[in-house]
């Protein structure tokens, strides 16, 4: 094992470990919970920045820990946007979460404890599912987000949060259901074709044992095999016709929660959904499976686009907004060819921290209004003088509907000509459905931003100032900075394109040739 090989898998065992560390600390009081959750976030942060190096520097792509886990492009893409938004939502969590303790009655201080081992669980389980090699490891870490997360939707114990919960657990439960079924049938078929039981397992055992799966009379099951497993993750990413969790879970939870949940855990979904489909890809199997991503695809931008138009509520609005974009992201690898990877890619990192910023945002909204989540009601951002809140929010919508020079512009560009490529229906279905959901996302950022008619009066808002100016000033510092910190990575990226793309075309280059990528 090279230099650069063995530092990067400490690294990650040093990941692993301080998250497993601080879910127990978390349980002897939430200021230990506090203390513990940002020292894992921070070094977490750095450790895995450390390992994207590496492995996307280097062209590092070797599995460690008896195979368990794999060092890869894409595994390093995914834990770039899990690192990242981790980081910002435990350091707005620690002002967040004791300005709801003042404002919810039903959340206690010593509460937070619990709040904070399971942040810690759900960073421990989305690190494991982007960096998995095992396909039943895969399966059970994004099982494990599930898990987590729908305690954390709940956090609030009021009748709201707990049914969409409950949602959660039981769609993405079946969902996620669909994804085992599918994955032992990959494994059956693949040990019945001549492939050893151990490598039958792992990613990288099926891509270098390809020649096997080729030959081997049972095609049929295989690809049966490899939709269910595509079918249960997309129900995990909140596509059409599976999406009626997303918008109750991610606008119940608390907002930092909701960044994780929109942000990174429905891309640890479209990870999985990736490494599947490279494996399809070199068994020349991936045609219906791209088929049903574009459809699906395609739908989830007309239906998310539609449902922004007639949301108020500013948390249930960027929801739907996210059931549009990771439409965006299926389409594109539906469509295929390598501008098609790329621009999906592009779009899985850059929608997670701009919807996260969304998100952190709409937070403050939350508790600068007391609860108030109708942006309409409060005449606006601007209006009711929220000019921190405006501001944060504008730059992430401006991300979101594509800004020039935003790398999500250039993902959609690419997307466009890549369903150029493909045929002119799937080009016609492309534009119509980004139109929809872009002229959606415009006119409701113009009213959240700017108001609409329900407006307040004047009175009315300096009375609210002033009743919620002590969060402000002592409550919500650490909310200000993690703000501040994503909108500087954020806006960066505006003026880091070139590198950016650079980066994403070395993912795309291992998931259209992976068989091509093991032999460097």
């Amino acid at each position: 094992m090279a230099v650069e090989t063995l530092i990067a898998t400490y690294l990650v065992e040093f990941v692993l470990g301080v998250y497993i560390v601080a879910m127990a600390l978390s349980l002897i009081n939430y200021l230990v919970g506090e203390a513990a959750t940002l020292f894992a976030t921070v070094s977490g942060f750095l450790a895995s920045m450390g390992v994207a190096y590496i492995v996307l520097s280097r062209g590092v792509v070797e599995p460690i820990l008896g195979g368990f886990l794999l060092l890869d492009p894409l595994g390093a893409w995914g834990l770039i946007a899990v690192s990242i938004v981790g980081l910002v939502s435990a350091v707005y969590s620690i002002g967040y979460m004791r300005s709801e303790v003042k404002i919810e009655s039903v959340i206690g201080l010593e509460k937070l404890r619990w709040y904070y081992l399971f942040f810690n669980a759900t960073m421990l389980s989305m690190v494991l599912s982007v960096l998995s090699n095992n396909i039943i490891l895969l399966w059970a870490a994004v099982e494990a987000t599930t898990l987590a997360t729908a305690l954390l939707v709940g956090f609030h114990e009021t009748t709201t949060s707990l049914e969409a919960a409950w949602k959660y657990v039981v769609i993405c439960g079946v969902g996620v259901g669909f994804a085992l079924f599918g994955t032992a049938l990959v494994y059956a078929v693949s040990v019945a074709s001549g492939i050893p039981a151990e490598q039958a397992m792992l990613w990288t055992g099926l891509i270098e044992n390809r020649a096997s799966l080729v030959k081997s009379e049972l095609m049929f099951p295989l690809e049966l095999g490899l939709l269910l497993v595509v079918f249960g993750y997309m129900v995990k990413a909140g596509l059409f016709p599976v999406h009626v969790w997303l918008p109750d879970a991610h606008s119940e939870a608390p907002s930092p929660i909701s960044a994780i949940l929109s942000g990174v855990i429905v891309k640890c979904a479209l990870i999985a959904i990736l490494r599947y489909y490279a494996l399809a890809n070199v068994l020349e199997l991936h045609g219906f499976m791209a088929n049903v991503l574009l459809v699906v695809g395609i739908l989830s931008m007309i239906v998310g686009g539609m449902c922004i138009y007639v949301q108020r509520d500013i948390k249930r609005l960027f929801a739907y907004s996210t059931i549009d974009q990771v439409g965006l992201i299926a389409t594109a690898t539906g469509v295929g060819t390598g501008l098609g990877i790329l621009a999906a890619l592009m779009h899985i990192v850059y929608h997670a921290l701009t919807k996260a910023l969304a998100f952190l945002g709409s937070g403050l909204m939350l508790i600068y209004t007391k609860g108030k989540r109708d942006f309409e009601e409060i005449g606006g951002l601007l209006k009711a003088r929220l000019k921190f809140t405006a501001a944060v929010t504008t730059l992430a919508l401006l991300g979101l509907i594509a800004m020039p020079p935003a790398p999500s512009f250039f993902s959609k560009v690419y997307l466009f000509l890549a369903a150029a490529g493909k045929s002119l229906p799937i080009l016609i279905a492309v534009f119509v459905s980004m139109i929809i959901a872009e002229l959606a996302l415009i006119q409701r950022m113009i009213v959240m931003i700017f108001g609409g008619v329900r407006g307040r009066g004047h009175g009315e808002e300096e009375k609210e100032k002033e009743t919620v100016k002590v969060y402000e000033e002592k409550d919500l510092l650490s909310c200000k900075f993690a703000c501040v910190l994503l909108a500087i990575i954020v806006a960066a990226l505006f003026l880091l394109v070139q590198p950016y793309i650079s980066l994403a075309e070395i993912v795309t280059e291992e998931i259209l040739s992976p068989h091509i990528y093991f032999t460097k």
